[in-house]
């Protein structure tokens, strides 16, 4: 029997792996909010990459719906 699974944390390296992005792009959605938390005196940066997903796509949804809007103000 084995108990509850914990996610780990990764660098921004492993999360753009993950996502399919570069490390800069990761870097650029930290500073545009992305959620993560900085360890230790280095202050290194780590992601749970289920959280860091759900803000990307968050993001992607808003974005799509904007483009959607201003589309169809477009035609009118």
């Amino acid at each position: 029997m084995s108990g509850p699974v914990t996610e780990r944390y990764v660098d921004a390296r492993e999360l753009a792996q993950l996502m399919g992005v570069s490390v800069r792009t990761v870097n650029r959605m930290t500073a545009a909010g992305m959620p993560s938390e900085t360890w230790g005196l280095g202050r290194t940066r780590r992601y749970l990459p289920s959280e860091a997903l759900a803000w990307a796509r968050n993001l992607t949804t808003i974005k799509g719906d904007n483009r959607a809007g201003k589309r169809a103000n477009a035609t009118r």
